[in-house]
């Protein structure tokens, strides 16, 4: 059983500033509070391995990998991980962006109540900060 949550905003911000921002280790710790390191080489390909310090130091890997489209990274656990799907798409009203949380394998649904819930409850502020940033950037550019 997966247990997850995910958040869905709609920004004008460019896909390829989004998309910097999802594959830039420096970026993901200016975009999310509860980050305070990241690195993995770039730009990340399906297989590709890193570090997260968040709490203390988590061995994150790259699952899937659709530039301007998708990317899932997991934090590898013992008996299981905390996934983050992340998906954008162009609609009618602007670039719907989404990111979530799931806790999977056999321990999926401890790491879902001991951190799971948290992240989860945080992604509308990171969300924030991730579109904020890349429409400043499409901005700039």
């Amino acid at each position: 059983m997966t247990l997850g949550r995910s958040h869905t905003v709609l920004t004008t911000a460019s896909a390829d500033a989004v998309w910097k921002r999802w594959t830039t280790p420096a970026d993901w710790v200016t975009d999310d509070p509860g980050v305070d390191a990241c690195d993995f080489a770039t730009p990340p390909a399906v297989g590709t391995r890193g570090t997260l310090v968040s709490g203390g130091t988590q061995r994150i890997r790259f699952l899937e990998i659709k530039e301007c489209e998708e990317m899932t990274f997991e934090i590898v656990l013992p008996l299981g991980s905390l996934r983050f799907p992340h998906h954008m798409a162009p609609s009618a009203e602007g670039l719907r962006v989404r990111h979530g949380v799931q806790g999977t394998g056999p321990l999926g649904w401890l790491y879902w109540l001991v951190a799971g819930r948290k992240i989860a409850a945080g992604l509308p502020e990171v969300m924030g900060f991730v579109v904020g940033n890349a429409l400043a950037e499409s901005v700039d550019a």
